[in-house]
């Protein structure tokens, strides 16, 4: 987290939820569960290449959410990114760990190019996508299955293969 600059400076370290003026985007638990996802296929490997693979991925992720940096910048207050996006709650981000890891095994070369479609996706919580998915009468749920539905949908806007389970779980949705 201390070597991300969006990360370092809009995570909230010492509470594990925001309140609604918090200047933070992000919680250290969100932040820690989300890399446990991204990492899910690295656990044989010693924490030294997992927190380099970490820095990479998170790295590259900020560089394709345009709404974090104007956060960090201050053009926009966190709350207002909060009250009006999803992209920076937990469920959001764990199901961008998934995506990493996912697009991490399938594409051990080139996959930072790739992350470039996340600027392609609606994140405005209007955006019906999300509910039923991890919106449930228009509030964030952070379920298993929200972040596996989460998942799901990104690695379809990511043309990633979808496995079984996440196929029947994606025609249940429908």
């Amino acid at each position: 987290m201390r070597r991300i600059p969006v990360f370092k400076a809009l995570t909230e370290t010492e509470r594990s939820s925001l309140t609604q003026r918090s200047s933070k985007l992000f919680t250290l638990s969100s932040l820690y569960g989300a890399s446990n996802a991204l990492l899910s296929n690295h656990r044989d490997q010693d924490l030294g290449e997992q927190i380099e693979i970490a820095v990479k991925y998170w790295s590259c992720v900020c560089e394709n959410m345009p709404d974090w940096d104007l956060v960090l910048k201050r053009k926009v207050s966190a709350a207002e990114i909060r009250r009006d996006h999803v992209h920076c709650y937990a469920v959001t981000l764990a199901g961008i760990g998934k995506l990493g890891s996912s697009l991490l095994s399938i594409y051990e070369e080139g996959w930072e190019q790739r992350l470039t479609a996340l600027r392609q996706i609606d994140w405005q919580k209007s955006n019906p996508e999300w509910e039923g998915r991890i919106m449930h009468g228009g509030q964030i749920g952070k379920s298993r299955g929200n972040v596996e539905a989460m998942s799901v949908y990104l690695k379809k806007a990511f043309n990633l293969p979808l496995t079984s389970e996440e196929e029947h779980l994606e025609k249940q949705r429908r």
